[in-house]
């Protein structure tokens, strides 16, 4: 009984280390509860190309254009990016938290695969919309908490008006 009881604590502890092993060595993902900073209007103020499709003079026009982030309702600016032109009612919000090991190739929509303003090393940090009726987006984190938003090549900076 003794030895059957040593065997399966080798046994356990072996699988804890293997888990441990490879958290370690591959990206992984939490979800945790948005922060309150994210909630209200955020306007472009920048836009940096990083490989963009459509012409340069096209994205500088956005500049200027709102969002308004709430609890009850999204909505923006008429004819932005690729929102459609209604406000969203009761949208969802998912914080992730995605780490990447050195190694690790990072998703192209992002501002650690192109070196820019992530919010920490090894890390993307998004707010994810979920709208039923008007699709969603997926708004990066940057290191000054700012937010950024990846389109057609373009990445579309925010900052906070209130």
């Amino acid at each position: 009984m003794a030895q059957v009881e040593r065997s399966m604590r080798k046994c356990a502890a072996t699988i804890i280390l293997v888990l441990m092993a490879s958290i370690q060595l591959c990206a992984f993902e939490k979800t945790a509860r948005v922060p309150s900073f994210v909630f209200g209007t955020w306007k472009i103020y920048r836009v940096q190309e990083v490989g963009g499709h459509a012409g340069h003079d096209a994205a500088e026009k956005e500049i200027g254009k709102e969002f308004y982030l709430g609890k009850d309702v999204f909505r923006h600016d008429l004819n932005l990016l690729f929102f459609e032109n209604k406000p969203c009612q009761n949208p969802r919000y998912n914080f992730t938290t995605r780490r990447f090991s050195q190694y690790d190739v990072v998703d192209k929509g992002t501002l650690l695969f192109y070196g820019l303003d992530a919010a920490k090393p090894n890390t993307v940090r998004q707010i994810v919309l979920h709208c039923r009726d008007a699709g969603g987006a997926s708004f990066e984190v940057t290191k000054d908490n700012e937010l950024a938003l990846y389109y057609d090549g373009y990445f579309f900076f925010l900052k906070k008006v209130n």
